[in-house]
């Protein structure tokens, strides 16, 4: 998370690695950047904290899409995007929201629902190594 302190603009981290341990360290440390809108955490094996979930989207009330595709429970993920939901969605009507273990096997009729921009910018399990810029040729 060096790069959030050293990056005050960053605004759209997607942090992708095996072992992501999402606690109150992670978010607090995470929540220095202000500037975030959208957030995507992709870890096969990794956890989070609810309460430090919860905490971190109480800090930074510009975040309009957090994504987490976790090493979870099914349950824990659902309670998780439950309380977002309900704690957020009033105050940020354009919140978007998907806590979900990431290799369960309904995922891919879960991110049918997440809308488009969000998906094809920032969640898309792909890689983009060697892809052409947007515009390229224009």
């Amino acid at each position: 998370l060096f790069c959030c302190l050293t990056v005050p603009l960053l605004c759209v981290p997607r942090l992708e690695q095996p072992y992501i341990s999402a606690n109150m360290q992670f978010f607090q440390a995470l929540s220095q950047c202000r500037s975030l809108r959208r957030l995507c955490i992709i870890s096969r094996n990794g956890t989070f904290q609810p309460d430090a979930v919860m905490s971190f989207m109480g800090t930074c009330c510009d975040v309009i899409m957090c994504h987490m595709f976790m090493g979870e429970t099914l349950v824990a993920c659902k309670n998780l995007q439950q309380a977002l939901l309900q704690s957020f969605l009033t105050e940020r009507p354009a919140l978007n929201v998907v806590v979900y273990p990431l290799l369960h096997e309904a995922l891919a009729h879960i991110i049918r629902d997440v809308p488009l921009v969000h998906l094809d910018e920032i969640t898309l399990f792909k890689s983009r190594v060697a892809e052409d810029p947007p515009n390229l040729w224009w």
